[in-house]
């Protein structure tokens, strides 16, 4: 028995026999699991037993780790809420983490501003927010943000709203903003306004529909016509988009409904939307089978993420099987609505008929993912643990690339693989600030500086591994960068094009793996899309600099106005598609007429 294994037994030893949380950490201090237990004792005890629940999740996991901590609470409930707290803090990796392959829109109110805004966005986040969604197909969200602008009103701009009046813009005489910002409306009409936009995304037709006549008929009364007009056709709109036929049709409430199907390798999990008794859209993820638990604790954890980022709770979720902690979780999440939230999972009848056709096509969707090669992961990621000799699976990759032509314009890319998966929320650009001319190891140098200065600043931990796109020299350069940071242990590696080989560092052999193993198919996949990365950016930095040097011989253009269409067009291609008005929009009707006769010679 190694001496982290003995420590972590004794420290088991120590725990009480109460309700909390605990968390196992790996031997860079990183969170690696996070859990709640009735008692904590005996939870994490049965880590230890020669059978204990989980299979390889658990095996892996307590292998990782090599200390523990733990939170007593006062009750189970508290332990629930906690460990949805610390999970989305630190991402621990033996957590099931919600991550799909399609960013679906929502619509973002910002219900936590005094004069909300409502736009589309692809990320739900913690910001004290209302997010409705996800919208399939996508163009459903901008038909729906129309209808909140034309017929609601809210506001559309980021101007700070005080005392002091602001002149009107096009919005307000366009009756497209109720004109908050220059006063036109007060403070409670703005929010009853938001209140009904909450409503028509939330599908309360029927409340809806009566504070939208009780408006018509006020307006009218007021002889405002105009408005009166505005919220009988927005009556009408809310009675059409209500009677489309949809998917199917039950005799239930708003609902949510949760199955998963699973085989050796992965797992897909359904949700299907249905508001007003109507199926109106779904959602799905994707797990490992080997890093993830059993079906009702794995449903648990994804209902405490699902919910716990800001969306939209029905009144019932229907759920496959029953949930261990089903009761918690209810009683958790009717406290987050305000109202009755019930968690059922059906045996019969209509609502048994709806689960089945969420496992179905959760069954379906897992055997097309399957038979179309969705990479074996954590198997990969062993291999690759084992052909570069490290100790821990590389469970998060950084990979970086230099790109530049002829020395100019030279760009650094940072990509990022967690799980054997991108995570394209944490890539990041760089701009070459140091290094004049075209030296790729010196950039290197430079970019991996700048990424170990800001980790550290930030408190956060260094990746499992770094891949630099390259062989001996940026390999070399990047080394160096590590050294005179004090990690000599952090894991690095080189790709080099030519032959494809890995470099290691200290090793005057490279690895050349067969040209079918998964390992070097996952190098070149994360190394690739670096590559992609800093190629694009590098494109984009080019056509930038051609319109400004474009911009530098047109007649009146000076700084500020290039500034100004270089930040509405982007690209000289755009600039000369757009129409002497829309020109004129940005710099004024002289100065736009003169660049549009410049950028049209012929006319």
């Amino acid at each position: 028995m190694d001496d982290s294994r003995s420590k972590l037994i004794e420290r088991v030893k120590e725990l009480p026999d109460s309700p909390g949380v605990y968390l196992f950490k790996n031997d860079k201090k990183r969170v690696i699991y996070v859990g709640k237990a009735n008692s904590l004792r005996n939870r994490v005890r049965s880590y230890f037993h020669n059978d204990a629940p989980g299979g390889p999740l658990t095996y892996w996991m307590v292998s990782d780790a090599a200390s523990l901590d733990f939170i007593v609470t006062d009750s189970p409930l508290e332990a629930l809420m906690l460990e949805n707290n610390l999970i989305k803090k630190n991402q621990p990796r033996y957590n099931i983490l919600l991550r799909d392959d399609k960013t679906h829109p929502y619509i973002k109110l910002t219900v936590q501003d005094d004069y909300p805004r409502a736009y589309i966005v692809r990320r739900v986040r913690r910001d004290g927010a209302a997010y409705f969604g996800p919208f399939i197909p996508a163009s459903l969200a901008k038909k729906t943000l129309n209808i909140i602008h034309r017929y609601f009103l809210l506001r559309q701009c980021h101007i700070k709203i005080t005392n002091e009046p602001q002149r009107l813009c096009l919005l307000y005489y366009i009756r497209r903003c109720l004109g908050p910002c220059a006063q036109k409306t007060t403070y409670e009409e703005y929010q009853q306004a938001v209140n009904d936009v909450k409503l028509f995304l939330e599908g309360s037709k029927d409340d809806l529909m009566n504070r939208l006549k009780e408006k018509m008929w006020e307006y009218s009364r007021r002889e405002e016509y105009e408005l009166a007009a505005n919220y009988r056709d927005l009556a009408n709109t809310v009675e059409e988009l209500n009677t489309r036929p949809k998917m199917v049709s039950y005799e239930l409430d708003d609902a949510d409904i949760f199955g998963y199907a699973r085989n050796e390798e992965n797992i897909a999990v359904q949700i299907f939307f249905m508001r007003n008794g109507q199926i109106v859209g779904r959602h799905e993820f994707f797990f490992e089978s080997k890093l993830s638990p059993d079906g009702p604790s794995l449903l648990s954890d994804v209902l405490m993420q699902f919910y716990g980022m800001g969306r939209f709770l029905p009144k019932h979720i229907f759920v496959q099987e029953e949930l261990p902690d089903g009761q918690a979780l209810e009683e958790l999440l009717s406290r987050k609505k305000g109202k009755r939230v019930r968690i059922q999972w059906p045996s019969r009848g209509k609502k048994r008929e709806l689960v089945d056709l969420v496992i179905r096509n959760a069954e379906i969707s897992l055997q097309i993912n399957s038979s179309s090669g969705r990479v074996r992961s954590y198997e990969t990621l062993q291999s690759l643990q084992e052909t570069i000799g490290m100790t821990g699976i590389p469970y998060r990759i950084e990979a970086f690339d230099i790109s530049n032509i002829q020395g100019t314009n030279s760009v650094a890319s940072q990509v990022v693989w967690e799980a054997g998966r991108p995570k394209k929320s944490d890539y990041r650009k760089y701009k070459i600030k140091g290094v004049v001319g075209p030296d790729d190891f010196s950039s290197m140098a430079e970019v991996i500086e700048r990424r170990v200065k800001y980790l550290k600043a930030s408190n956060l931990p260094m990746p499992d591994l770094f891949l630099v796109d390259g062989g001996k020299g940026q390999l070399s350069a990047a080394r160096e960068v590590l050294l005179r940071y004090g990690l000599p242990d952090q894991p690095i590696i080189g790709l080099a094009k030519r032959e494809e080989e890995i470099f290691l560092p200290n090793q005057s052999e490279s690895i050349k793996l067969e040209e079918r193993s998964p390992v070097l198919k996952l190098i070149q996949q994360i190394r690739n899309e670096a590559h992609r990365f800093a190629i694009t950016f590098h494109r984009q930095l080019r056509t930038k600099k051609g319109v400004q040097m474009a911009l530098d011989e047109m007649p009146g253009i000076g700084p500020k106005r290039k500034h100004k269409l270089m930040q509405h067009f982007g690209s000289l291609e755009n600039l000369r598609s757009a129409t002497l008005e829309q020109i004129q929009q940005q710099i004024g009707s002289k100065a736009g007429t003169q660049l549009f006769e410049a950028l049209h010679p012929e006319l």
